[in-house]
């Protein structure tokens, strides 16, 4: 017997209709309002703009439209310009959390180390040291994240860069033969140790900085 279809949620065809509960307007949106609300109560400004606005909902509406119109040359300057208009959220210029000087300097010293006994340093590993000092030094984890944007400025900025090590152009040695036989042979007893059939190779290449 075949599986009866479901009901359809909205009666008239077709998915439910976004109700916009959790919606935030562009500061072209916001303008706007701002604007009706210069000529307009509260009230009226609520009824055109947000009719289906009810309880708790309603009254956030109300505080937003408060705060947009206390910042009007804000929300005029944003909602106006090209650039911005389109946006929902902004964050000024130099409001970003960044890591102090020392703390970077602290950073290039932490690679440097591992650079002089020749071990390479990756992305991940920057991420992870890099929270690890900002909590060090009292910068939220929360507030921190160590994103890609910031590790391309770190590097950048202290003249390091991402590349992927290779063994291209190098000779092999004398005895290379020999090494690779006895690394088989260590690795036939750790197979064998851990009860393992089949090893396989790593399918990526490893992404470097220096």
């Amino acid at each position: 017997m075949g599986r009866g279809r479901r009901p359809r949620v909205n009666q008239n065809g077709g998915r439910r209709p976004n109700q916009f509960k959790n919606f935030t307007p562009t500061y072209e949106h916001r303008l706007q309002i701002v604007r009706f609300y210069a000529n307009n109560s509260m009230k009226e400004t609520l009824a055109c703009y947000f009719p289906d606005a009810q309880g708790t909902t309603k009254e956030t509406k109300r505080k937003s439209i408060h705060l947009w119109a206390k910042n009007k040359a804000k929300t005029e300057r944003l909602g106006s310009t090209n650039a911005t208009r389109a946006m929902r959220k902004l964050r000024e210029v130099g409001t970003a959390t960044v890591l102090s000087k020392e703390t970077e300097l602290q950073l290039v010293t932490w690679i440097n180390e591992y650079r002089a006994d020749g071990a390479p340093v990756s992305g991940l590993m920057l991420h992870l040291k890099a929270r690890e000092f900002a909590k060090a030094s009292g910068v939220g984890e929360e507030t921190f994240t160590a994103s890609w944007a910031w590790r391309v400025g770190f590097l950048k900025r202290h003249g390091l860069r991402f590349r992927a090590r290779t063994r291209q152009g190098q000779n092999s040695p004398a005895d290379s033969a020999q090494a690779v036989k006895e690394l088989n042979e260590r690795m036939k007893k750790e197979m064998h140790r851990l009860g393992v059939d089949v090893v396989f190779n790593a399918d990526q290449t490893p992404i470097f900085f220096e």
